[in-house]
Parts: C-alpha cells; sequence; structure tokens
C-alpha cells in the first residue's frame, strides 16, 4: 500500500452517465458560492446557477471544448475538475471552472497533482496558460494557488457596509 506522499491523483474522464449527478452538485456548490460572496441572493440562487451551467455546457459533457474529469486516487474518486480549453488574449490556454476535492480527501495533496497533470497536459499539445476564479472566501484554494505560482491578474472588491452608502 502507497503512503499519502507517493499517492497519484489521476484525470478520468467523467462518463454521460455521471454528468447529471455532477452537474446538481456542481450548481448546488457554485450558487453557495456566489451567496457566500455577496454576489447573488440566497432566493432563486440555485435556478440561477444551474441555468448558467446549462448555457456554459447546453451539450452536456459532449460539449466541444469542455473536459469534465473524476479526480482518482487508488481506484477511488476523490474529486472532480471541469476545465475549457480557450483562446486567450495572450495565446491559447485552458480555464478551470471547477474544481473540487471531497471534504475527506482534502489536504492531502490531490488538488496539486490534479492541477500539475492538467498542466503537463496543455503543455505537451502547446499550450502555455491555466487561468481561473476563485472565490475570496476559499483562502485554501487561494494559498494552493499562490504556492502554485499563480498570480492574481483581477481583483473584484464590494461594500455592503451601511455607512459607506449614507
Amino acid at each position: 500500500m502507497s503512503s499519502k506522499s507517493e499517492s497519484t491523483t489521476s484525470l478520468v474522464p467523467m462518463s454521460s452517465a455521471a454528468f447529471p449527478q455532477w452537474a446538481e452538485h456542481s450548481a448546488k456548490n457554485y450558487a453557495k458560492d456566489k451567496v457566500a460572496s455577496k454576489q447573488w441572493a440566497a432566493e432563486g440562487a440555485l435556478e440561477r446557477a444551474r441555468a448558467q451551467i446549462q448555457q456554459l455546457l447546453p451539450e452536456g459533457i459532449e460539449t466541444p471544448g469542455h473536459s469534465i474529469c473524476h479526480l482518482v486516487a487508488d481506484e477511488e474518486t476523490v474529486g472532480y475538475l471541469w476545465w475549457l480549453e480557450r483562446e486567450l488574449p495572450t495565446g491559447s490556454g485552458g480555464y478551470i471552472f471547477d474544481i473540487e476535492i471531497e471534504v475527506a480527501h482534502r489536504r492531502q495533496g490531490h488538488a496539486r497533482r490534479a492541477l500539475a497533470s492538467l498542466a503537463d497536459d496543455l503543455r505537451q499539445r502547446g499550450l502555455h496558460r491555466l487561468g481561473l476564479h476563485v472565490f475570496a472566501q476559499n483562502t485554501g484554494a487561494i494559498r494552493l494557488y499562490e504556492s502554485l505560482g499563480y498570480e492574481t491578474t483581477s481583483l473584484r472588491v464590494c461594500s455592503t457596509r451601511k455607512q459607506n452608502f449614507e
């Protein structure tokens, strides 16, 4: 049996049968994050999240350019990764829409290994940029991305303090 430090995390393409359950799970998490970041009201958030996922993935798992993978370690699904290959102002690259490690498997290096695997795959295809959005309240993810050399390219701020609007 391998130790956690020797473990690998593989990107395994999601099946069309697994897609509906993943899409609903992803929508719930996205809605929760949008509400927590004060970008959306709680009422109607889940419906908005579902609509955005439908807009981004009109053909579901078969939507061109998009890849949705299970993250698998020791023959067990430990999370998932959804990314898109797209043209960016600075050249072609990848954009991560969602990466999640299941709670029981966090802080074991799975996200780090999955991101490294994706970056290696992109480099082999001549792509040299990988971007993503992270919610400010996700401090663990921010620390991970910073440790991997990701740089902040945009920052959105918001005030909801009453005294700012009097």
